[in-house]
């Protein structure tokens, strides 16, 4: 019988699920946002852009920086940078300063995603890194059907500051764990700047990058703007927003 998987595994997922919240919140509190900033519905859909950008071009570097620390540092430092920027954003009097927290906080997801993985590598046998894997990356599936559907919840009562606010308290309880339950494990490989871009160049992997860049492009393009939709075109009331957000 196989033992129970280490409670850190969990930690790293709830961590994600904290983060992936984050980056999909905001298509459910699109509406709300476009009035309290005083912007436009289309361009409080580009925080959405502005975080996966973050994710993309910023994550890849940070994660270079962190990769001499040990997992655990890296892991905190991550946290303590996404932490900030959520708190940034969440009190931001303007839509600029809104959009350079939401471009941290995006980075700063991207590289918590490789060191978490790392993480989990290394704490099971190789034959059950498949199932901690999943453990991991199933916080982020959990953020779309529970995460993004509560924000919406908490914006309607509330408002969204509120629904960023959790943000802050799950991220902070994410950090606890990292201190007190994530076993620490020495560094092991030397980033370098130059072998990332290296790695962008090379031409086999763009078939691959082209094709993603696609399918999530287009994917975000309608989900970033269900609730517009559904409540100006379709004409549902708002009250139905969670339970469509959450279908």
């Amino acid at each position: 019988m196989n033992k129970p998987l280490p409670a850190a595994i969990y930690v790293l997922g709830f961590t994600l699920f904290a983060m992936t919240t984050s980056e999909y919140m905001v298509a459910g509190l699109i509406t709300s946002m476009s009035s309290d900033l005083g912007v436009s519905i289309p361009k409080v859909g580009y925080l959405i852009t502005i975080y996966s950008l973050g994710m993309v071009f910023g994550g890849p570097l940070l994660a270079t920086f962190l990769v001499k620390l040990s997992n655990k540092a890296a892991l905190l430092t991550i946290t303590g940078i996404f932490l900030v920027a959520q708190v940034v954003a969440t009190v931001s009097a303007t839509y600029d300063l809104l959009a350079v927290a939401r471009f941290a906080t995006g980075l700063s997801s991207a590289a918590f995603f490789g060191f978490a993985l790392l993480t989990a590598a290394k704490m099971v046998p190789p034959e059950r890194f498949g199932v901690a894997a999943s453990i991991v990356l199933g916080g982020m599936m959990i953020a779309t059907v529970a995460g993004l559907p509560l924000s919406a919840i908490l914006d309607q009562y509330y408002g969204w500051r509120v629904s960023f606010a959790l943000i802050i308290v799950l991220t902070a309880l994410a950090g606890i764990g990292i201190i007190l339950i994530v076993p620490k494990f020495k560094a092991e490989a030397k980033g370098s700047i130059k072998a990332e871009f290296g790695s962008i160049i090379n031409r086999s992997i763009w078939g691959a990058f082209i094709t993603s860049f696609f399918i999530i492009a287009a994917t975000f393009a309608t989900f970033s703007y269900f609730v517009p939709y559904f409540e100006n075109t379709v004409g549902f009331d708002t009250s139905y927003i969670p339970a469509i957000l959450f279908g």
